[in-house]
């Protein structure tokens, strides 16, 4: 039986937060360049943890809009949006991936 979408999104998204060349803080997403930008934006090629969950919907709809629709549920499993980004932001990527790792381990 296949995985509930928000579960694919979650698992695509902690790929990109476990790979700290892809990660970010303090901004939901980067470009090579280190400037801001969209999660959603062909630009960008680094993601906070909620970035990550927003461009995971985004690869699966192609639909920016959608996307941030479908990474609300997602979202909610780790507390919300502004506790995800707390811990992304003060307690840093590690514990970002070991928060993606619990909440994927609640859906075997």
């Amino acid at each position: 039986m296949s995985k509930p979408i928000h579960v694919q999104i979650i698992k695509e998204a902690r790929a990109l937060v476990g790979d700290e060349k892809k990660w970010c803080r303090s901004e939901m997403a980067l470009d090579k360049y280190g400037a801001p930008v969209c999660a959603t934006d062909d630009k960008a090629s680094k993601w906070c943890a909620y970035g990550a969950l927003v461009v995971a919907a985004y690869h699966m709809t192609g639909d920016t809009s959608r996307a941030f629709d479908l990474a609300d549920p997602a979202v909610s499993l780790f507390g919300g949006c502004d506790a995800l980004m707390r811990v992304n932001d003060t307690k840093g990527r590690a514990t970002a991936v070991a928060l993606f790792d619990k909440v994927i381990k609640r859906f075997p």
